[in-house]
């Protein structure tokens, strides 16, 4: 019987997972459940029958790397040690374990292409800022330093990664002037500044750099803003932004601007009923009825956002109620959803009288 040549093979791989679009870090058991079926027919098809080379196993590694599991691709690599590395292969282990925030996995990655006799380049030392847990200033200079020393060009996407590795906007526009202002204007790198602001609840710095952008600000923008009120607790700011953006079509709030505004009702919520839980149902009816049902993971993420005002609160009745409607609605539970369920439904003590 002739075998199966090495491209068939990886055409055969391509076309019977390329199909499923998973991310282990949304779904973790039905990821490795399709991730133990591809290496389970790997090993199968290692046999007499087929030739693994370089485009078999490597459209193998792909996959598993779009499912957001780089360490079983690099498991699957060292069983073929003899199987030529592309790379590809290389930037998607990478681009795997950066989205895992494991730096150190990265540096395995650009040791091992130096055992190969590759050059690293910009993108790669990206990708290591990319994986760093933020902030983490002293590790991010140290990356900036290494990139000097070979004569690497820092891009866009460095300072960007950079500038996420910063505690706060002072320390962000410091880095800024010391070693990206002679090769990006400040207006390249003005979201990375909003980002930073935005994590830290700063409003009042994004409100000010909105008004610098080169154009007018987006959805993608005002969400920021709408995240830098929540985290500083403003609700009536965060109200007042959600009815302007309702006023224009162009900015007209999604399910994330939603999630965003009753993530600023967790932080200020305390007691069963209170402003901030009635204010945060009534945002939630807004958000039912107005979003698009083609999205589901989106508008689960303002479901789980209620359910975290309940948690946070103790309403055990509304908790359930909420149960009963996003099985009405044909939504399921997601793991963080049962979380905060338990957590609003579990029997607190009475206080003692005294």
């Amino acid at each position: 019987m002739k075998k199966w040549p090495d491209a068939r093979v990886a055409s055969y791989l391509k076309r019977t997972f390329g199909k499923y679009e998973l991310d282990h870090q949304v779904n973790r058991k039905a990821t490795e459940k399709v991730a133990a079926a591809l290496l389970t027919e790997v090993d199968f098809l290692r046999g007499e029958r087929c030739e693994l080379g370089c485009r078999a196993v490597n459209t193998a590694v792909h996959l598993l790397c779009r499912w957001n599991l780089p360490a079983w691709a690099v498991e699957l690599r060292a069983r073929f040690p003899d199987a030529p590395k592309d790379h590809l292969s290389d930037q998607l282990l990478m681009v795997g374990f950066a989205r895992r925030k494991d730096p150190a996995k990265v540096r395995e990655c650009m040791a091992e292409r130096t055992r190969r006799g590759l050059a690293e380049n910009t993108h790669s030392y990206n990708l290591l800022l990319k994986a760093m847990q933020k902030p983490d200033h002293d590790g991010m200079l140290k990356v900036l330093k290494e990139m000097a020393e070979l004569g690497l060009t820092p891009n866009r996407s460095t300072a960007d990664h950079a500038l996420a590795c910063c505690a706060s906007i002072t320390e962000a526009k410091k880095l800024y002037a010391l070693n990206f202002k002679p090769v990006l204007p400040e207006s390249e790198v003005a979201y990375s500044f909003i980002d930073i602001a935005a994590r830290n609840g700063e409003y009042a710095a994004v409100e000010e750099l909105l008004t610098t952008l080169p154009r007018p600000a987006g959805v993608i923008q005002l969400n920021k803003l709408m995240n830098a009120y929540a985290g500083g607790g403003a609700l009536q700011k965060s109200r007042a932004l959600l009815r302007q953006m309702k006023k224009r079509p162009e900015v007209a709030p999604t399910p994330v601007t939603y999630a965003t505004f009753l993530k600023g009702c967790v932080h200020v919520a305390r007691t069963p009923g209170d402003a901030a839980s009635q204010l945060a149902e009534r945002v939630f009816e807004e958000a039912f009825s107005s979003t698009s049902t083609e999205k589901p993971t989106l508008n689960n993420h303002v479901f789980t956002k209620l359910m975290e005002v309940y948690a946070k609160t103790g309403d055990a009745a509304r908790a359930r109620a909420l149960v009963a409607r996003i099985k009405q609605a044909g939504y399921r539970m997601t793991p963080p959803m049962t979380r905060y369920f338990e957590r609003a439904t579990w029997a607190r003590p009475t206080p003692k009288s005294c």
